[in-house]
Order: structure tokens, then sequence, then C-alpha cells
């Protein structure tokens, strides 16, 4: 996500130092915003700043919304057995981690060779 907002920065800088043309788009959600056009002639300079200033609040509005927006992330959560005991991992966003996790806690007791029959889920 920062890695957006970073480009959009950076391109709305590009434009600054660039003739500009504007026009209304409108989005898949009906919200409309302002599309640029690179290298219009006959843009006094208000109105270039103007249509930047809209894109950029555009911009800004979008990623607002999409920080408002829960994103669903897979968990996952490995279990061990050895012998007669069970070694789970806590929810992990990646499942290397939880196997990790899981296989750790059983080497604690045991040998690794009694901790490889690890299994795993997603859980949410």
């Amino acid at each position: 996500m920062l890695k957006s907002i970073f480009s959009g920065a950076m391109m709305c800088l590009i434009l600054v130092s660039t003739q500009v043309h504007a026009r209304e788009f409108q989005l898949k959600n009906g919200q409309t915003t302002v599309l640029i056009d690179l290298n219009s002639e006959d843009q006094s300079q208000d109105r270039r700043i103007h249509q930047l200033e809209r894109a950029v609040r555009d911009l800004q509005n979008q990623v607002w919304q999409l920080n408002l927006q829960p994103i669903r992330q897979d968990l996952f959560v490995c279990i061990v057995s050895a012998f007669t005991s069970e070694y789970r991992s806590e929810k992990q966003p990646l499942e290397y981690d939880a196997r990790l996790q899981a296989s750790s806690r059983c080497q604690d007791k045991y040998h690794r060779m009694h901790c490889e029959d690890i299994k795993c889920q997603k859980v949410n």
C-alpha cells in the first residue's frame, strides 16, 4: 500500500512539471475522479494546479477508503504430534512460520526426528 501511495505522489510531482489536461472519469464504484492527460496545450497555470489538486484529493480519498476496508488474511496453525503430546503453533500469516513454531516447540522436548509429522491448516 505504501508503494502505491509513493507511486501516486511521484506521479503528481511529475505532472506538476509538465503540461497537463484533465477530464472527468467515472470509476466502477460510481465515484468520479480526474483523469489527467499529459502534454496538452492551452491550459492556464491556475487551471492546471486546480486539476492536479483535485487528482491528489481523489487519490487520497481512495487511499483512505482502502485503509478503512479490512483486509482478509489467511492465517495458518500447525500441529505436531510426538508420542502422546501435541504441539500447536500460534496463528501465523505464513505457513512456514507456523510449521517452524510447532516444530521448535516439539523439539524443546524431543529429538527433531520425532517432530517431523507436521499438519497445517488455514484458520480465520
